[in-house]
């Protein structure tokens, strides 16, 4: 739930307390992992970082995400430290949907 509401590039505080920006949704790459990992405790990370909406949705965006995400993140990193996704490469979306890479 949005108690208050927070203009864009306004400082704000993440829900792990760290000093970042009011920023659109689909510009902070900590919150887009977060959701694009489908489980529950980042679905709500990502709902606690909103902090406004002007236009598009707006979050609090730090560089640390939700720390079992960030782990998993890096071993995965770990393991594909040779492959590119490049642009059109099959991926699958925050629903589990197959998709194509678009950036």
């Amino acid at each position: 739930m949005l108690l208050f509401h927070l203009g864009r590039n306004a400082s704000c505080l993440t829900p792990n307390k760290e000093n970042a920006r009011c920023i659109p949704v689909k510009s902070c790459i900590v919150i887009i992992h977060a959701i694009q990992t489908g489980e529950s405790n980042a679905i709500k990370f990502a709902q606690q970082s909103q902090c406004g909406y002007d236009s598009e949705p707006l979050v609090c965006c730090g560089t640390k995400g939700v720390p079992e995400v960030q782990k998993k993140e890096h071993h995965i990193l770990e393991n594909r430290a040779h492959s590119v996704i490049g642009r059109n490469s099959p991926c699958t979306t925050p629903n589990r949907e197959n998709g194509r890479c678009i950036a």
